[in-house]
């Protein structure tokens, strides 16, 4: 995970479990890189000096802020922690206290609610979706080996010329699109548009900045509408071969 997502991915991960799209019109034509030459220069984007790369776990910590119409804004706290190959956290915090984890052992996943004291085992389609998603972001993983179909284009919009890998799933989808800044070779934007139970989830997130962490170059500020709602992400800490134990990648037991 750690350099191809951070922001980006901790909100995708919240979509998939609770469910704004963009009006920017893709105007798409052939590709002049393969999957695997845009990978590669990705890789040489956000990891220029290779320390994600020889690195086995990393840690983060993102301020959320959810501005509320002539109120103040919901605030929450994402802790974030993974370890290679699979394994991950996700809990939201809300004044100091948790509110709801994500997290997988790299085998099964679990999804808690800290308020109803519940904790959901996940199964079937939403266990893979889960899977599928911590695997997104690892540069040590191409797009190809994760889903079945893949297809890269060169994109031109009103926000400039990016490559736009989509990748899809089994069975029919909307694909889950990823914009490749074409001359910097970073992730500038994330969205999909998938089915959740008898709904649809409408996701799409804009990295705004970039800064290098540890050598790594981390997406600091993001933007995001999620069924049409804007939320705001700010990165405040990432470390590298941070030291955690098993049961961090545990739900809680209530």
């Amino acid at each position: 995970m750690g350099t191809r997502w951070t922001a980006a991915w901790i909100g995708a991960v919240m979509a998939l479990f609770f469910c704004g799209c963009s009006t920017v019109e893709d105007r798409l034509r052939e590709s002049d890189l393969t999957l695997t030459e845009l990978e590669s220069r990705m890789r040489k984007a956000t990891d220029p000096e290779g320390n994600f790369a020889r690195s086995r776990t990393y840690g983060m910590l993102q301020d959320i802020s959810i501005p509320r119409f002539l109120d103040d804004p919901d605030e929450y706290l994402v802790e974030v922690k993974f370890e290679w190959p699979d394994k991950f956290s996700l809990i939201t915090y809300q004044e100091n206290k948790p509110v709801s984890m994500w997290c997988s052992d790299g085998k099964r996943g679990w999804v808690a609610d800290y308020k109803a004291r519940t904790v959901k085992v996940l199964e079937g389609p939403e266990l893979r979706r889960m899977l599928v998603t911590s695997q997104i972001g690892n540069p040590r993983e191409s797009y190809g080996k994760i889903f079945p179909q893949v297809e890269v284009f060169l994109c031109d919009n009103e926000d400039g010329r990016f490559y736009r890998i989509d990748c899809r799933g089994e069975g029919p989808s909307s694909p889950f699109s990823i914009y490749v800044d074409a001359k910097t070779y970073l992730i500038r934007r994330v969205k999909f548009d998938l089915p959740v139970g008898s709904g649809r989830m409408n996701y799409d997130a804009r990295i705004i900045r970039y800064e290098m962490r540890e050598g790594v170059m981390i997406p600091m500020f993001t933007e995001i509408v999620q069924n049409g709602e804007r939320q705001e992400g700010k990165i405040t800490s990432y470390r590298l071969d941070q030291e955690f134990k098993d049961l961090d990648f545990m739900p809680p037991v209530f």
